[in-house]
């Protein structure tokens, strides 16, 4: 009706007249007969809706207040319910996770110990994946005076010494002998955008150790691998190394998958199933209620 108001200022023609006028008689005979209806069945029971509909207005408001807004996991849970499709057998069998690959491996290291704790694990994901690994340091301005020696690169007493292409020669000769592909890379200025902008090269993954040369046992995760976390879109394996491990390998029998209910946490998801189905690993699903 409002458009046809419209059209009539407009143009005032018979057509558009004629059609408003059939409008308001349509209008005024369903609202007649509505009423007539009503008028009809009210004492049969529908004046029962002027008791029910506010009180059950006052019911559903009530439990509405005291359950709250839901949470995050829980609108996400109604998002998921409300979009499900229910597809032939044939389509729901090819549909798949993003498809994701674990080929490629960037391993920073500084020289110390601490750092190459990452060092099995990247090898064991490398072999089972049949991939290469990048090792990689970056130079900076800091003394070399103080820092921890290396153990895995040349024995005992082995120390870095500025020359970081020998050192990172010394790790690639070994894991090039355990049949493991192996780079090596030296990059220059700020250590957490150097093994970012690294990683952002084609690499699939990076492994890395929670602290490094510092070996701040207190640091939960080390200023470099927490500038990495946030600067780098990779998918990141974190390790943390303690003078207490017998041994730094790992077989993956065991996966750990913590959740929000956000579409942001389960991009992990892909990650999960691709290495639980290479190690037959036992995946748990957890998410804390808050």
């Amino acid at each position: 009706s409002k458009r046809l108001m419209r059209e009539l200022r407009a143009r005032r023609t018979l057509g558009v007249g004629a059609s408003l006028a059939g409008t308001a008689v349509a209008a005024l005979l369903t609202t007649g007969a509505t009423v007539i209806i009503f008028g009809e069945r009210f004492f049969e029971g529908a004046w029962t809706y002027f008791l029910f509909i506010p009180l059950l207005y006052i019911f559903f408001s009530y439990f509405r207040r005291r359950l709250g807004d839901p949470t995050p996991a829980e609108e996400r849970m109604g998002l998921i319910t409300s979009e499900r499709r229910y597809l032939p057998v044939y389509h729901e069998e090819s549909i798949e996770l993003e498809p994701v690959r674990l080929q490629r491996i960037l391993v920073p290291l500084d020289g110390s110990d601490l750092a190459e704790n990452s060092l099995p694990v990247a090898q064991a994901i490398s072999r089972c994946f049949g991939g290469e690994v990048t090792l990689m340091t970056v130079e900076n301005d800091g003394s070399t005076a103080s820092r921890p020696v290396s153990t895995f690169a040349g024995g005992p007493g082995f120390s870095l010494n500025g020359d970081h292409a020998l050192y990172l020669n010394h790790i690639a000769n070994q894991l090039n002998m355990g049949n493991v592909p192996t780079q090596t890379v030296v990059r220059e200025g700020p250590v957490a955008e150097a093994i970012g902008s690294s990683a952002g090269k084609g690499q699939d993954l990076i492994v890395m150790s929670t602290n490094g040369r510092s070996g701040l046992k207190r640091v939960v995760i080390g200023s470099v691998a927490s500038g990495v976390v946030q600067m780098s879109s990779k998918p990141i394996l974190l390790l943390k190394p303690n003078d207490g491990w017998r041994s730094r390998s790992t077989g993956f029998t065991s996966l750990l998958v913590a959740l929000d209910g956000s579409e942001y946490s389960e991009r992990v998801l892909p990650y999960v199933r691709l290495i639980a189905r290479k190690f037959s690993s036992k995946v748990t699903l957890l998410m804390v209620p808050v």
